[in-house]
């Protein structure tokens, strides 16, 4: 590798901490009980209360389902075109606080990272890092930050770099041969393993394979709870959500770099309802009108909605709702992206990414 690859690799891993986390309001219960008609903080509030007010037990409504949904809006000046099948866990769908995940402990990181090596760690503000016992560089190392009250994780080995070269030229799973996907398959059992291992709650979204002299995989991941998975984007708008999400780079030479930003169990739940699906409608049409959900004119047709969970926080800690993830397949990222997603429960536009 040359000194400008080695240069951008150690650029690369300076930031592998980054994450957004931040402190905002309590969400609803989720009883069937008629909404405020001003929610401070949010993007949109449902102005028509009969929207929201029918709320019903969530197997109850998802029973009803339609399995594809198509709507096209284009009267105000911003398309909106929707030929998404819809996609939901089959574990019940719950809401409730969440607390997090129990750090490691140093042997399970040995054994799982260092290959059982004596490491040796040190602590300097609220960053703390492993090493093997007795080397004097910093060249494979496991951390943990917890300057922003979240534990987010990293680790990281440049005694690799010469196999993650970022000339490798990235491939979408799909368009990779068979031999390729079942090398992909491979690591991805190995990576779901180590999540496991580790104690963390992720769960793989996407692959994309890099093409070059030595050829790797990235992963990646998202926290799953109970079954159903986590909004993971590096969400805009009026409301800091929590980053619940990961990152892999492995090939058969070992892991290079591996994050998990922060990681959740559940501390205490109940049941989730949820607004009827016709009544989600109406509130995406409300939305639309409004000029709420505004997308590039280029932009792809949504192609899936699958119910999701948000996380955010306040001053009581940190919570889970459902939510409905309305998503497109992004060319430039190799993977679904969530477009815009509305509050399963009252039909609240949580956040919209514009740049999608």
């Amino acid at each position: 590798m040359n000194g400008d690859d080695m240069n951008k690799c150690r650029i690369r891993k300076t930031v592998i901490f980054g994450f957004c986390t931040g402190m905002l309001l309590a969400i609803s219960s989720g009883c069937q009980t008629t909404p405020e008609a001003t929610t401070k903080n949010s993007i949109y509030t449902v102005e028509d209360e009969t929207i929201a007010a029918d709320t019903q037990a969530a197997g109850q409504v998802l029973a009803q389902l339609p399995e594809h949904y198509t709507q096209s809006f284009t009267s105000q000046g911003y398309p909106l075109e929707i030929d998404a099948d819809i996609t939901v866990s089959d574990a019940e769908i719950m809401q409730g606080s969440l607390e997090q995940t129990q750090q490691p402990s140093e042997s399970v990181i040995s054994h799982v990272l260092f290959n059982g090596e004596n490491i040796t760690s040190e602590t300097e503000d609220n960053f703390t890092t492993w090493q093997i016992t007795g080397k004097e560089d910093f060249v494979e190392t496991f951390s943990i930050s917890t300057a922003s009250g979240l534990n987010n994780y990293g680790y990281s080995n440049s005694l690799l770099d010469q196999y993650f070269s970022i000339r490798a030229v990235p491939v979408s799973y799909n368009q990779c041969t068979e031999a390729q996907k079942q090398w992909i398959e491979n690591l991805a059992l190995n990576v779901q393993n180590m999540m496991d291992e580790l104690g963390f709650h992720q769960e793989i979204v996407s692959a994309k394979y890099y093409e070059g002299d030595y050829p790797y995989a990235n992963f990646e991941t998202v926290n799953e709870i109970n079954g159903v998975k986590c909004c993971s984007n590096a969400i805009t708008g009026a409301k800091p959500y929590v980053d619940c999400s990961g990152s892999v780079d492995i090939s058969e030479h070992g892991i290079n770099l591996l994050s998990v930003h922060s990681d959740f169990v559940v501390k205490n739940q109940e049941e989730s309802f949820l607004m009827p699906w016709e009544n989600l409608e109406k509130a995406l049409t409300s939305l639309y009108e409004q000029q709420s959900l505004r997308r590039l004119d280029n932009a792809p047709p949504i192609s899936d909605i699958e119910l999701k969970y948000m996380i955010d926080s306040d001053e009581n800690g940190y919570r889970f709702y459902p939510v409905w993830s309305f998503e497109c397949y992004s060319d430039v990222f190799f993977k679904n992206v969530s477009v815009f997603a509305i509050n399963a429960q009252n039909g609240t536009l949580e956040y919209m990414n514009s740049d999608f």
